[in-house]
């Protein structure tokens, strides 16, 4: 077996989009992950150990956004560069899962370009940004854009993970972010301010494959509305998408529930 884990990029006309591939299956698993102040291509090890039940039956890649995007860079953006990647990588057919902001990138994907995703399961986010979720955006940017980094580092993770995982690994996880550099926290803020005003809401309702919506009952960016969101509007046209609650979890389930990716397997195999 292969255990290596191969890194590269990929560019477009406009930006340079980072990926990691790991894995040995016949199916292709493409992992959008959300947004966080530097890269996190370098943590692949780590992602390759959790997706370990998916390197068998699935070669995944795991695609970052764009590196040094101009000012103005939106989702639009992002997903026009993501789906050429896919397609430079000889993709389709992609069981796709998109997190927290990386749904909203797994989103677009699916509309634009509906022969790249096969099956989609969205992980704490919504179709559009509501009012916690913009009014975290905003102060994530504003800090960002004042090299704020320990204040923009206590409020990402307090708001990201439960109160209990927070308290408990805060100083790693803080420290994980002391090395995000100047330029870091400016990628940063392009991509929180472009999530402000986030809404495909009109335009879900074209995704024509499979969706899972996992939400989280305590999550404090979208709460469990926004995977409820999804299914209400998606099914508003094809009665193609069911929701899973998680209860008693916050927006970080997707790394704190060791049954997450129980519910992502099983509807892959569907």
């Amino acid at each position: 077996m292969n255990d290596e884990i191969f890194t590269s990029t990929i560019k477009t006309s406009t930006s340079v989009i980072p990926y990691a591939k790991f894995g040995n299956g016949e199916k292709p698993l493409v992992l959008l992950p959300g947004l966080y102040t530097k890269s996190l291509i370098p943590l692949a090890p780590a992602v390759k150990n959790q997706y370990a039940r998916f390197l068998n039956d699935y070669t995944i890649y795991f695609i970052d956004r764009t590196l040094s995007p101009q000012k103005g860079y939106d989702f639009q953006n992002l997903a026009d560069d993501t789906i050429f990647a896919i397609k430079e990588l000889g993709l389709k057919d992609c069981y796709t899962i998109g997190i927290s902001a990386g749904g909203f990138l797994a989103q677009l994907i699916a509309v634009k370009s509906p022969e790249s995703v096969k099956k989609l399961v969205l992980g704490s986010t919504s179709c559009m940004a509501n009012g916690n979720s913009k009014e975290l955006f905003t102060k994530w940017t504003e800090l960002s854009r004042q090299n704020k980094l320990q204040e923009l580092g206590e409020s990402f993770a307090s708001n990201v993970y439960s109160p209990s995982f927070y308290q408990k690994y805060k100083e790693p996880i803080l420290n994980a972010m002391s090395d995000t550099t100047k330029a870091d926290l400016e990628t940063f803020s392009i991509f929180t301010e472009a999530a402000i005003n986030f809404d495909i809401s009109s335009l879900i309702g074209k995704i024509t494959c499979p969706v899972l919506a996992l939400g989280a009952d305590n999550d404090k960016v979208f709460g469990k509305e926004g995977s409820l969101l999804i299914e209400e509007k998606i099914n508003l046209e094809k009665s193609n998408c069911s929701t899973f609650i998680f209860e008693n979890a916050s927006h970080a389930v997707y790394d704190e529930n060791p049954n997450y990716l129980e519910h992502v397997e099983k509807f892959f195999n569907l």
